[in-house]
């Protein structure tokens, strides 16, 4: 009877954990749908917690990841998913994709070679490792890999602009240009091809032809998010401020996290529209986990002469997050305004060991240095 008993016990419990996976992952899509991202996360998490090996709740992971901007989590996720599935070339193809979108150039490479066990009719796997080389340096390797997806899909623009971003990174910018103007030969419509030829124009002094080649991606393709963001920051680059605000206000609806409408609310303060500035961060300041708008509304309420409220405001990020590059920027300036320059420099200091590279740091820093 006691062997009976603790079979029914253990068949009763992998019933509860097969409910309780089904009930997890079925409220995570209802939230994901609802573009609920983080409740979503939790969600399949939980699910995941009752069936490790569901590589649907692995992926769903990593998608309310992406929307939430958790770039590591969401590759974490995909990384899982691709190690449990190595037979879909998709899943893989995701992992790779998301990790190569953080210059994690060798577990790139790695799950693109996994992806291309599985198909390797994969041209997305294919462009996917060759661009993975191409980011630790193997050109002759990522050449190849290429020359093998035009052989194979001579009519696909998405060669091209693969070939376009290898030759980018070799410095052949003539020979990028060729590469981008066939893909967009091919097809008109391809606005990720139309604006990495924008970026190369623009970057090339040629503003007049950038603009023309993201107007033509925003006539086909209105709601691309990168097309948005280039032309506002070009607009914005090129004194015409006015103009800019409709694609920021695009980038912000498009956004699927916070930062269109950080990057909407930096236009407002730029142009000199704090209270617009101010809308639109109070919207995001009650969900702001990581104090991004808090900071953001502590700037404009100091330069407003409210130093106590930002003083407070500031504080209360830099409390739950250390490591806050514009609250450590912002308490420097204000501890600078104070008299404090050994203040100061202790806050960008502090800044500098998180984003050494980042221009705002740098100058602080060389304001903070030149203080007595």
């Amino acid at each position: 009877m006691r062997i009976v008993s603790i079979a029914l016990v253990v068949a009763t419990l992998a019933g509860c954990s097969r409910h309780s996976f089904e009930r997890f992952f079925t409220s995570g899509e209802r939230f994901l749908s609802a573009k609920q991202y983080a409740e979503a996360a939790i969600e399949f998490e939980n699910a995941i917690r009752a069936n490790p090996q569901s590589v649907d709740a692995q992926m769903k992971l990593g998608d309310s990841y992406v929307a939430l901007g958790q770039t590591a989590n969401a590759a974490a996720a995909y990384q899982r998913a691709c190690a449990l599935d190595p037979k879909t070339a998709k899943v893989c193809v995701q992992s790779s994709s998301q990790l190569l979108a953080m210059g994690d150039y060798a577990n790139a490479a790695a799950d693109a070679r996994t992806a291309l066990s599985a198909d390797r009719f994969s041209l997305d796997a294919q462009l996917l490792l060759a661009s993975a080389l191409a980011g630790v340096r193997r050109f002759a390797d990522a050449e190849e890999r290429i020359s093998a997806a035009v052989a194979a899909a001579p009519q696909d623009p998405r060669v091209y602009k693969a070939l376009a971003d290898l030759r980018l990174r070799r410095g052949d910018t003539k020979g990028a240009e060729a590469s981008l103007l066939h893909a967009i030969k091919l097809d008109p419509a391809a606005a990720d091809a139309r604006v990495s030829l924008a970026q190369l124009y623009l970057e090339t002094g040629r503003g007049a032809d950038g603009a023309k080649q993201l107007r033509a991606a925003l006539e086909t393709s209105p709601d691309d998010l990168a097309a948005n963001r280039t032309y506002a920051s070009y607009l914005v680059a090129t004194n015409q401020c006015d103009d800019a605000e409709k694609y920021w206000q695009a980038v912000a609806a498009k956004s699927h996290d916070d930062s269109g409408v950080l990057s909407l609310a930096d236009y407002y303060v730029w142009a000199g529209r704090s209270d617009d500035a101010l809308r639109v961060l109070s919207e995001l300041k009650s969900k702001d986990g990581g104090g991004a708008a808090k900071v953001r509304i502590a700037s404009i309420l100091y330069d407003r002469g409210e130093r106590e409220k930002a003083g407070t405001m500031v504080d209360d990020v830099l409390q739950r997050d250390q490591a806050s590059i514009n609250g450590l920027l912002l308490k420097a300036r204000i501890s600078l305004d104070g008299g404090d320059a050994a203040a100061a420099r202790d806050y960008v200091h502090r800044a500098a060991e998180v984003a050494p590279d980042t221009p705002a740091v740098r100058d602080m820093l060389a304001l903070v240095n030149a203080q007595p």
